[in-house]
């Protein structure tokens, strides 16, 4: 590696090493209902109850790009591994997110727990070191119930922000400024699932 690259590396590589305050966490809950289209021949609580329907929701999922089934549990439940597109963040860097999560199928509801979440960072040396750093823990659990003719949805999302303390930002305005961001997301992933559900249920 050239003298200058290798600089920048061990530039980088210090930088992420510089943290020195506590994480921020940011937290938010949005609840979406939504009156699902008459599926042929089936009331909704029949064709929610159907054994597929944890794997057709995943599938239809906006932030899940890919899901895989790992095992069943003795309790009923599943364990499934899921995959996120990977997320650009400029300079020819991306991320990419590996998620386990359980899946209790209990007609009328449905719980989707993430478990573990791993996140990978490829791209230049000279900025993975930095972003892998900066990448956020998170936890997050979706209900769905259906009830007559509706499926409701409750979801939580929760990150744990690493702040370094060389970001020039007070840590209240860092605070203030994540949930509502998060609620915006959470309000779109479930609308958008609702639109795949209409479209594949009708």
């Amino acid at each position: 590696m050239p003298r200058r690259g290798a600089s920048l590396v061990a530039l980088f590589a210090g930088l992420a090493g510089c943290w020195g305050r506590p994480p921020v966490v940011w937290r938010a809950s949005k609840v979406v209902t939504r009156v699902m289209p008459v599926v042929a021949g089936r009331t909704l609580d029949a064709h929610f109850a159907r054994p597929e329907t944890p794997e057709e929701i995943l599938r239809l999922n906006p932030g899940i790009a890919s899901a895989d089934k790992l095992e069943d549990l003795p309790d009923g439940s599943t364990l499934w591994l899921g995959r996120s597109a990977p997320i650009a963040f400029g300079s020819g860097v991306s991320v990419t997110s590996r998620m386990k999560f359980k899946v209790v199928h209990r007609p009328p509801e449905m719980l989707l727990e993430v478990l573990e979440v791993s996140q990978e960072a490829t791209g230049p040396a000279i900025f993975t070191a930095l972003i892998e750093k900066m990448l956020p823990k998170v936890s997050s659990r979706t209900s769905m119930r259906q009830s007559g003719d509706s499926l409701t949805s409750d979801a939580y999302l929760e990150l744990e922000l690493p702040i370094p303390a060389w970001l020039p930002v007070p840590r209240g305005q860092l605070e203030k400024a994540g949930p509502p961001i998060l609620e915006r997301q959470l309000d779109t992933d479930l609308n958008s699932l609702f639109d795949n559900l209409c479209a594949s249920w009708s």
